[in-house]
């Protein structure tokens, strides 16, 4: 976990002057991540409920999904790039 957050704990020690706009940039894209992943599983939790998608085998090629095969590993992605 410490080498995981070893950028993270660097930018925030070096620094100086308390915010710069790289903590903007930064803070930006964690938030449009933490949403690209709940949004991708709220879709798929409603495709699932669907029943005519039980009857076959189906992919879920709308919303997010359409864009990711697997948004909520993309989020988990763009997370970890906001902590660098």
């Amino acid at each position: 976990m410490w080498t995981v957050s070893l950028p993270q704990h660097t930018g925030i020690t070096l620094a100086e002057s308390g915010r710069t706009p790289l903590h903007g940039a930064g803070i930006v894209l964690w938030t449009v991540s933490i949403l690209f992943e709940a949004i991708g599983d709220l879709q798929l939790g409603r495709f699932k409920t669907v029943t005519e998608n039980h009857e076959k085998v189906m992919i879920m090629n709308k919303g997010l999904w359409c864009y990711a095969r697997h948004p909520n590993y993309f989020g988990d992605f763009l997370v970890c790039g906001a902590c660098m």
